[in-house]
């Protein structure tokens, strides 16, 4: 009912692609972008619109208008991805991991034992109650108390199997000397370990987590632990031959997809943040004037692990990776931004139409058709007969709505860059291949080291011999 569309109904549903087009790439457009790829491509159409000349853009009521006809579109919060996540996060890498795991699932016997398939990862908690969404006076500037300006960052080391079932936390601070009252109100089973340099995570602290705190609580067995490409996780000879020794198969997943590839990113440290934050807020509303401390951390940690490392979470984790159920198609095609050039669509065979219906085949004997090797599919699109007469007619030669949005809107295409040397890809750590790669590597990097310190020393010498 009512007046067709400012553009028509051919030139929406184009355009409706088109911001498809650009939501794969990565470069969703927001609102105003597209009131403003509409006012362009109705100049560039010649269709007479009551769109703001002045400013060259739609207007706000059109916008709506548009969203309304058009429901697969929503107004959505974006998220930021770096580069090397876009690139790291292709159907290649993917394709690759789930069939390395699919073979390590199977020559191990873990296909069908959640209990003994683990991930292990780490994230940072501040000793501070930041500020939220409140609610407060319109018009106003509004200011919460907060202990401090910026607060100590605490490691916490989160582990947790396909059934659900997580370890205790394993926290890290900066310094040297722990105190006992930090321990006492800390979540059942939780251990804190001191680092001179900072409250990150490194090799000896690994090290320690994986032989303290995961072995002894660890089924019998073999399983398998799935880590991210950190540092402190695959470059030990050590760490891999300790794995190796008691039964835990070390699975790298590859670089730059945690975010969809790793079960605690998808599913357990969001919440577990959100529930710290509102636990330090509570706290800096009860303390006002106060400063929050590592003696507080344990028991705001505590009601925030009660609520987040529930079995439902940490299953939901491992099903949304595809890992168990082992499930590939779990990861979704919206997980994998376009790399290759813009395909356009077909140009306006959906509306080769005239007033009184389909315009006649130019081959009337099939037999002439070319043939293919694939099956042709026949589209019949029934002509709206509500549009105005030239969204219905066939383009004769003219720019179709296609070309002049890639005129007026161009798609941006990514430079690809050369792979990083740091790239990592998925594999199996314990893998006898792998252990003597990277023992071969800390050697070398052991003698480099000596011979930089004999470099020193003699310099350090002929200096001294000289004076």
């Amino acid at each position: 009912m009512g007046p067709a569309p400012m553009l028509g109904y051919d030139a929406e549903r184009k355009l409706v692609q088109h911001i498809n087009a650009l939501q794969t790439r990565g470069f969703a457009p927001t609102r105003r972008a597209v009131r403003k790829i509409a006012f362009n491509l109705a100049e560039a159409m010649g269709v007479k619109h009551n769109f703001n000349k002045a400013k060259g853009i739609a207007g706000a009521d059109w916008l709506k208008s548009f969203m309304r006809r058009n429901n697969s579109l929503s107004i959505r919060k974006a998220q930021g991805l770096s580069n090397a996540r876009a690139e790291g996060m292709n159907k290649k890498e993917c394709n690759e991991y789930f069939e390395l795991l699919l073979k390590t699932l199977t020559e191990h016997d873990l296909i069908n034992k959640p209990g003994s398939i683990w991930n292990v990862d780490e994230s940072g908690l501040q000793l501070n109650n930041e500020p939220g969404i409140v609610v407060a006076k319109k018009g106003t500037d509004v200011h919460v108390r907060q202990s401090t300006e910026r607060g100590e960052t605490v490691t916490v080391v989160a582990c947790a199997n396909a059934e659900g079932t997580f370890l205790p936390p394993f926290c890290i601070f900066k310094g040297v000397k722990k105190q006992q009252v930090w321990q006492e109100s800390m979540p059942s089973g939780a251990a804190i370990e001191m680092r001179k340099e900072s409250a990150y995570i490194d090799e000896n602290i690994f090290m320690k987590w994986f032989r303290d705190h995961f072995l002894p609580r660890k089924p019998a067995g073999k399983c398998l632990l799935l880590l991210d490409g950190h540092g402190s996780h695959t470059n030990s000879p050590d760490i891999l031959e300790c794995a190796s020794s008691n039964d835990v198969v070390l699975l790298c997943l590859p670089s730059h997809t945690t975010q969809y590839l790793q079960p605690l990113d998808r599913s357990f440290f969001k919440p577990l943040k959100a529930h710290y934050r509102h636990a330090a807020g509570e706290w800096g509303n009860a303390n006002p004037g106060k400063k929050l401390e590592r003696r507080h951390f344990g028991e705001l940690l505590g009601q925030a692990w009660s609520k987040s490392a529930t079995v439902r979470l940490g299953v939901s984790g491992f099903r949304a990776c595809g890992v168990y159920p082992f499930k590939p198609t779990a990861i979704a095609d919206d997980a994998f931004l376009a790399t290759t050039d813009y395909d356009s669509p077909p140009s306006d065979q959906e509306s080769n139409y005239d007033d009184e219906g389909p315009l006649p085949s130019t081959s009337s004997d099939p037999s002439t058709a070319p043939s293919t090797s694939k099956e042709v599919t026949t589209i019949i699109v029934t002509p709206i007969k509500d549009s105005p007469i030239e969204d219905r007619l066939p383009c004769r030669g003219k720019p179709t709505p296609t070309k002049l949005l890639l005129e007026v809107s161009p798609i941006p295409t990514p430079v690809s860059k050369k792979p990083s040397s740091r790239k990592q890809s998925a594999q199996v750590l314990t893998s006898p291949e792998v252990m003597a790669d990277k023992t071969k590597k800390r050697l070398a990097l052991v003698e480099r080291k000596k011979k930089t310190e004999e470099k020193k020393l003699t310099k350090g010498e002929t200096a001294e011999e000289n004076k």
